[in-house]
């Protein structure tokens, strides 16, 4: 968490994340039902602040989803590329601002404050623009009634996990342990009888084919060699039956 930015009508506030994780009154604030919220992934917030005994409530809208819904390309792109869908500017790209990489952090000059806050300010400005959009397209009810609503069920469901048997887990790996051993063994059989056969070919031409066609069956491989001899009008390499 490098940072909240909330907006309130022209009003529009930074918030460290040391004092929004450790205040009490921002704490309220959140598990506030009466108090209505615009977020951007209702269900990422819910499950991040639930896991530090916070219990978020009053979300109404949750952008990223209704972007989704009305237009089911836009999954979890970049914040930018999500708002720039609906025509909206103001938002900068999040590797303009904490870089890329290894070099990627908090800048030092505090310019994501600014770029926080601009998130929040594009949250409540496109909250009318998208409900317009869904009612338009019938799925105003879809986003409210069903989606929404089920985003929470689905962030207890990550925040709860599943009970899992540890034994059966264990059985389960020591199976798929031997499964690979005996798969990379076998491969490496094949490996070993390819280098001898392109050991004995002496012929560019066979070891290309070879090269294709490295693990195939021992049929293919023998007609392989057979069209390359008729093509090229060349005695057998004699090479020795075990290695193909």
């Amino acid at each position: 968490l490098w940072g909240i930015g909330l907006a309130f009508d022209e009003t529009y506030v930074f918030i460290e994340p040391e004092y929004a994780l450790s205040s009490t009154i921002f704490k309220a604030f959140l598990e506030d039902a009466s108090i209505k919220k615009l977020v951007y992934d209702a269900k990422a917030m819910y499950v991040f602040f639930k896991w530090r005994d916070i219990h978020l409530k009053g979300i109404t809208s949750d952008l990223l989803l209704s972007s989704y819904i009305i237009n089911a390309h836009l999954g979890k792109e970049e914040f930018n590329r999500v708002v720039s869908a609906f025509d909206y500017v103001g938002v900068a790209y999040e590797d303009d601002i904490y870089g890329k990489g290894v070099k990627r952090g908090l800048p030092e000059d505090r310019s994501h404050h600014a770029h926080i806050v601009s998130k929040a300010k594009a949250i409540q400005d496109l909250k009318d623009t998208q409900d317009q959009l869904l009612k338009d397209k019938n799925q105003y009810h879809l986003l409210y009634d069903v989606e929404l609503p089920l985003s929470f069920v689905l962030g207890d469901m990550e925040y709860k996990g599943i009970d899992a048997n540890i034994e059966t887990l264990n059985h389960m790996g020591e199976t798929l342990k031997k499964k690979i051993e005996l798969l990379e063994k076998k491969n490496s059989h094949h490996k070993k009888k390819l280098i001898i056969l392109m050991n004995f070919s002496g012929r560019q031409d066979i070891i290309d084919t070879i090269n294709k066609i490295k693990f195939s069956k021992k049929s293919i491989i023998q007609e392989k060699i057979k069209q390359i001899e008729i093509q090229n009008n060349f005695e057998n390499p004699n090479i020795p039956n075990e290695y193909l």
